[in-house]
């Protein structure tokens, strides 16, 4: 079983960003190098990592074909790996509250919402001993050191001179291209084992009155069945995927196909409002936190 948390650490490490499909991306931000005259060091660039929960989805499935490649294996089971991961670190951050992830950070909950703590992850093996300042030379010193020593102090300037200014430039040069397009194949729209989360037009206005308003009280729908929206998949085989694993669990699943050819899974709850409740949470720990109630 591949290490996914190591592929994830990997992948950050040749890119400026990775998009984990239904959990979040994580973008790098450049600090460039310094020099600290108070400990007489040159810190080299280094990055930290960024965490957005509000992007949610891939188009170019970068991660996916990283470890695709990687491990060897078929798209497809790259995408099962990649979706049971996701349920499980999801699973673990509420549930312990905080977990670590080598070589990327800390999750952790806050005001029920998923936070990130990253790692400083330097560029260079280490920091550099700079040059000391106004050093004076004293009278047995200049009478013991050949001429020949100011030269080599010279050079050793020069030398640690450059080292800055290439430090310098490499960190202008991530700073100004942070924004520029994942470096993996961007793969078609209508590759059939390609997991897809995006809505239509239609499911984003639900899904935003159902953030607004998620709740009714008991006495309006009692008695009544509810609908959750799961979310919207690009072709039959990867909606078949989530409605299995639904299934699984116990909950009724319909399935409806649009003209696109895209596929939306939701599930039937019956009973009160507290039951309705209850199987949202779940479904948005478990499976994606973006599931709605359909009005």
């Amino acid at each position: 079983m591949p290490d996914i948390s190591k592929l994830i650490a990997n992948f950050i490490a040749i890119s400026d960003s990775v998009i984990i499909p239904g959990f979040g991306k994580l973008s790098k931000d450049y600090l460039p190098a310094v020099l600290d005259r108070t400990v007489n060091k040159i810190s080299p660039t280094h990055f930290v990592l960024n965490f957005d929960d509000a992007i949610l989805e891939d188009k170019s499935d970068s991660l996916l074909h990283y470890i695709s490649s990687t491990e060897a294996m078929s798209f497809e089971t790259a995408a099962e790996l990649l979706q049971e991961y996701k349920k499980n670190l999801t699973f673990k951050i509420f549930e312990q509250r905080e977990i670590y992830v080598p070589g990327l950070g800390t999750f952790y909950i806050e005001s029920d919402s998923i936070k990130f703590k990253s790692e400083s992850i330097d560029l260079s093996a280490a920091t550099i001993d700079a040059l000391p300042i106004n050093r004076k030379i004293t009278k047995v010193e200049q009478a013991i050191k050949p001429k020949t020593n100011k030269s080599k102090v010279l050079v050793y300037r020069i030398l640690i001179a450059s080292i800055i200014v290439v430090s310098l430039v490499v960190s202008t040069f991530f700073l100004t291209n942070k924004k520029q397009a994942e470096i993996l194949p961007k793969s078609g729209e209508n590759n059939p084992l390609t997991i897809k989360t995006d809505s239509t037009v239609a499911d984003s206005i639900e899904h935003r009155e159902a953030d607004t308003e998620p709740e009714k009280s008991e006495a309006e729908i009692e008695g009544k069945s509810f609908l959750i929206a799961v979310g919207t998949y690009g072709g039959i085989e990867n909606a078949a995927k989530i409605e299995n694993l639904l299934k699984r669990d116990g909950y009724k699943v319909l399935t409806k196909q649009y003209k696109s050819g895209k596929v939306r899974v939701s599930v039937v709850i019956e009973g009160q409002v507290s039951d309705l409740n209850k199987a949202l949470n779940n479904i948005r720990l478990k499976y994606d936190k973006a599931a709605f109630v359909v009005e």
